[in-house]
């Protein structure tokens, strides 16, 4: 019986064992081969990439390496899983003009704990008869903004072959900037227009952004309008009669006619006296101030002198 027994627990102990080894070989976490990519220059490609998690539900895609015209997207979409969603990566191939070749990219798919890559071959095919087309920069309308502050403004633009482009400021104030936030290729390619007035600057200005492809580009004129900054507006306060030991409350008020900068009331005057602030209405609340000038003397505010004596008279003489 004993051996029987002993033979049972080793058998147990070495099942345990080799399914603890299947389990360890199980990749909780693994990626789709991608497909190999052929396009011409100046195209676009695409190419989803799926996963699976046997663990976290939540796993996103990244570029490791490769071309500068390709990137690599998290997309998410309904799957016949318990959440309802899966993650997929979404390689989007993008060459311009000379980026004829072939490249190697490699994505990453990752969760919390985890991470698996593969690797996808590009080749672009050269396309020397196709001529070079500008950038073409969406319309920038009209800027308002009070002096004394700073905005950004942001413009896009595309390119017909793919090409990255550079935001450039032609004309303008010098109190506006222009930046490139994202060169491209994939589109739209967006820029950035830093205006910053100071408070001398009010006034309407023109102002001209140009894109380039590096040989050819395109230009957006607009206007910008820089609103004076005028001191903010005090209510009328009458004046405030209150005995001792009694109260007395008068609404006060302020706002800003440009209704751009926030407004708060403060005061100076006698120990009894308070400012108690109104409760926000709304989200213009910030431009104007509300409160109550609350006067609460007590008895023994008014200093008297001493009474007089019987006959004596105070004043002149």
């Amino acid at each position: 019986m004993k051996t029987t027994l002993r033979a049972f627990i080793l058998g147990a102990f070495l099942l345990f064992c080799v399914a603890g080894v299947s389990v360890a070989q199980t990749k909780l976490l693994t990626i789709a081969q991608p497909s190999d990519m052929t396009l011409n220059e100046r195209t676009t490609a695409t190419q989803i990439i799926p996963a699976s998690d046997l663990v976290d539900d939540h796993y996103t895609f990244s570029l490791v390496s490769g071309p500068t015209f390709v990137s690599v997207a998290t997309v998410q979409r309904s799957a016949n899983k318990p959440l309802g969603i899966e993650f997929v990566g979404d390689v989007l191939v993008a060459p311009g003009r000379d980026d004829a070749g072939t490249y190697t990219a490699v994505v990453r798919v990752a969760d919390i704990a985890r991470s698996e890559t593969a690797s996808v071959l590009i080749t672009v095919n050269d396309m020397p008869s196709v001529p070079n087309v500008a950038p073409v920069i969406s319309p920038r309308g009209l800027i308002q903004i009070p002096a004394g502050v700073s905005y950004d403004f942001p413009i896009t633009a595309t390119d017909p072959d793919n090409d990255p482009v550079t935001f450039v400021k032609v004309s303008g104030p010098a109190f506006m900037m222009v930046t490139t936030t994202l060169p491209g290729p994939s589109p739209p390619a967006a820029g950035n227009i830093h205006v910053a007035p100071s408070l001398a600057d009010s006034g309407t200005y023109a102002a001209v952004v140009g894109v380039s492809d590096g040989s050819m580009s395109d230009e957006t004129s607009f206007t910008i309008q820089v609103l004076p900054d005028h001191a903010p507006v005090l209510s009328l306060i009458g004046d405030m009669t209150v005995m001792e030991g009694a109260t007395a409350d008068q609404a006060v008020s302020a706002s800003d006619p440009d209704g751009t900068d926030s407004v708060s009331l403060s005061f100076t005057g006698p120990s009894f006296m308070t400012l108690i602030p109104a409760e926000p209405k709304d989200e213009c609340f910030a431009f104007r101030a509300e409160a109550t000038i609350h006067l609460e003397p007590p008895l023994g505010t008014v200093r008297r002198g001493p009474a007089p004596h019987r006959g004596e008279r105070r004043g002149r003489p």
